[in-house]
């Protein structure tokens, strides 16, 4: 069995690619790192602050290096980098609870996007009630921006492919989309 060339080129230029791709994550990394303080303060003043809603928020930082240094090994690099905000209502019976989830998933060529996402743990129904309410997932704003729901209707997000045209001003409307268009429907429901 022979090398191909397209192989040993490939090794030839490894400390090349390895060095692109950490330092291309880890810009990721710091454009969506402020978007966790800012979501939070954000939910803190929205509901938690008013003590009748019986919230609390817990949050939950998953980074991106954990999953890097297991998978880069790997010849399909499967990553994703990904922060959580989980809120909870302090209540015995059917309590509220839902989290908040955002980054961007390089599974591969066709399945590479980043996203905001809110995805209900509790069996109120919140999101359900939401989608029935709202129509706005058939209505994107654009061709970049989708919105998507899961078949059990328990989660609801907006992401955008990532390709050539990605920004911070693109990331920012993807958040600004989630915030009005999902999260704040939510908030409001619970209020």
């Amino acid at each position: 069995m022979e090398l191909s060339k397209l192989s040993i080129k490939c090794l030839e230029n490894m400390p090349m690619l390895t060095d692109t791709m950490a330092m291309a994550i880890n810009e990721l990394y710091n454009a969506l790192s402020p978007y966790y303080e800012d979501y939070c303060e954000f939910l803190n003043k929205e509901i938690v602050s008013d003590e009748q809603n019986g919230f609390r928020l817990n949050k939950v930082k998953v980074s991106f290096a954990e999953n890097f240094k297991k998978t880069f090994p790997l010849t399909t690099i499967d990553t994703s980098l990904m922060w959580e905000i989980f809120l909870e209502q302090n209540e015995k019976t059917n309590p509220i609870s839902f989290s908040i989830f955002f980054g961007c998933d390089m599974l591969d060529k066709n399945q590479d996007y980043l996203y905001f996402d809110l995805s209900e743990i509790s069996k109120t129904l919140l999101v359900k009630t939401l989608l029935k309410d709202c129509n706005f997932i058939e209505k994107p704003v654009s061709q970049e921006y989708q919105y998507e729901n899961s078949e059990d209707e328990k989660n609801v997000w907006v992401r955008f492919t990532i390709d050539e045209t990605l920004s911070l001003e693109k990331i920012k409307t993807c958040s600004e989309l989630f915030k009005t268009n999902i999260l704040m429907p939510i908030l409001n429901q619970i209020k």
